[in-house]
This record gives C-alpha cells, sequence and structure tokens, in this order.
C-alpha cells in the first residue's frame, strides 16, 4: 500500500477529500482498527474534489475518479466543465 512505502519519511500527511461524508467516516474508522504510526496524520475533508479551494502544495496527487458520466442534471454541472477543460488546473 502507499502508506507504507512512505512509513519511514519524518512526516507525512495525508488529504482525504470525498463528496460522501459516509465513505469518510468509513475510512476514518478502518484507519483507527489498523493504527497508523504516529508519523503519519490524515485529514479528511467532505468536498467536492472539482470545486474544492485547494490552498495547499501536494508532492503526490491520487484520485479515484467518481463512477458513471457527470450528467447536465447535476447542480454543479456548469462549473464542472470549465474545471474539467482548464489547462492550468493540470500545471500547478
Amino acid at each position: 500500500p502507499l502508506i507504507q512505502k512512505y512509513r519511514k519519511s519524518h512526516k507525512l500527511i495525508i488529504d482525504v477529500i470525498d463528496i460522501n461524508n459516509d465513505a469518510l467516516i468509513i475510512l476514518e474508522n478502518l484507519i483507527e482498527i489498523n493504527k497508523l504510526n504516529s508519523n503519519i496524520k490524515i485529514r479528511f475533508i467532505n468536498s467536492d474534489f472539482l470545486l474544492h479551494k485547494f490552498t495547499e502544495k501536494y508532492d503526490l496527487v491520487v484520485g479515484n475518479p467518481p463512477f458513471g458520466k457527470v450528467h447536465s442534471k447535476n447542480p454543479n454541472f456548469s462549473w464542472y466543465i470549465p474545471v474539467a477543460t482548464s489547462k492550468s488546473s493540470c500545471s500547478r
């Protein structure tokens, strides 16, 4: 697993972002059961990844894109298109 690869780092901060708060709660419970090393901190952020205003710079980004298509009936559809097609969003 990815966390094992970096377990010997001095400090590892992982931001987990999910639009589904229930998924974050399940993950938090799983992490408590598995007892991470004290040098690993996980921050849980309940937000839409595509619309989230990031203030941090990251060394590594791992994504798990949603399954299915985003339909025009989605209330955030008009916000998604510019973000998904912007070249600047990939060059940070």
